[in-house]
């Protein structure tokens, strides 16, 4: 039987990829198993041990990875983000009318952009990088890697209330993690059926 303590520590949503995988790989990135590797949720809920130079691998393509550059780089940490498309900019800043205050703080804040490019192997101190449109590698030196990179659904919270037999729906990202007009899509349409 489910405790209230068990219920309390159960989480509803999302949880992010600590491997690494990515839309343009669809596989780990070798050693994301290091020590030095976190997850972003890591890092918003100080469960990271963030040292020097940080790279920050970027999948999201909206206000994850600049959010994250500018907490560390005010903290005096060296941060380079690289993504495998053109801009960390997706269409969210865009929709948002965020990006040239976003863009313009991590240039303030001297944050290194690497675009289309993407990590081969974290190894001890630095990334083993390649351009994906030449196929050049390059390192990366970083003494701490930060995974903005695929979610995963959680449905810790649903799967304990069907157990016991409580009517609830699965919606938002612990249905599929997407965008959040997506989850309120989702919220509008069970609202419009119940």
């Amino acid at each position: 039987m489910m405790s209230l303590s068990m219920i309390k520590r159960a989480k509803s949503g999302d949880r992010p990829a600590r491997e690494g995988t990515s839309a343009l790989t669809c596989v780990a990135i070798p050693g994301w198993e290091r020590d030095n590797v976190y997850t972003y949720e890591d890092v918003l809920l100080d469960r990271a041990s963030i040292d020097g130079k940080v790279l920050i691998v970027d999948d999201f393509n909206d206000r994850v990875s600049p959010g994250i550059a500018e907490l560390l780089a005010a903290q005096g940490k060296e941060v380079t983000i690289i993504t495998f498309r053109s801009s960390i900019s997706g269409a969210n800043l865009l929709l948002w009318q965020d990006e040239p205050y976003i863009m313009g703080k991590l240039d303030e804040l001297g944050i290194n952009i690497v675009p289309y490019s993407w990590v081969k192997e974290i190894m001890e101190k630095k990334a083993l990088c390649f351009n994906t449109l030449s196929g050049r590698e390059f390192d990366v030196e970083a003494d701490s890697v930060i995974m903005v990179t695929t979610k995963y659904s959680n449905t810790e919270l649903y799967d304990i209330f069907k157990q016991r037999d409580v009517e609830c729906h699965l919606i938002g990202d612990a249905r599929a993690p997407r965008w959040i007009w997506n989850a309120t899509h989702d919220g509008y349409k069970l609202a419009m059926e119940i």
